[in-house]
């Protein structure tokens, strides 16, 4: 399996904003009010939240932009849609299956790091 280059500074960078600003981390929601989990944070840390998608009041999904993969985006309302986390694993250079564990909504800060260390320890899944 070929692997996507790890974005090893955007990790490190949205992990840092978390822990300096803890009030700001809700694992388990993208985008609450003015928290929002490890994936929300990576989208809104490099300019590529548009939050509003139609017809999506829990706020997982994205308007498209003409940069995301095709292969991610699908129908809503009419308008061309992304979820969040697959936007925000193209930032990070993380396949689906590490995406799905480090945005796993019952991740502590200390699951969040071990996952992040194990990744740049090359524990590629």
């Amino acid at each position: 399996m070929t692997f996507p280059t790890l974005n090893v500074a955007a990790l490190e960078r949205v992990y840092a904003h978390i822990v300096a600003n803890p009030e700001e981390w809700n694992q388990r929601y993208w985008h609450c009010g003015t928290s929002m989990c490890f994936a929300g944070h990576t989208v809104a840390m490099y300019g590529t939240a548009n939050w509003s998608a139609p017809g999506d009041p829990g706020c997982d999904t994205f308007v498209a932009l003409s940069t995301d993969d095709e292969d991610d985006l699908f129908i809503d309302e009419g308008e061309r849609v992304i979820y969040v986390a697959d936007r925000a694993r193209h930032i990070l250079g993380i396949t689906e299956d590490e995406a799905a564990v480090l945005f796993h909504q019952n991740n502590t800060l200390a699951d969040i790091r071990r996952i992040i260390d194990d990744l740049i320890a090359g524990a590629r899944h």
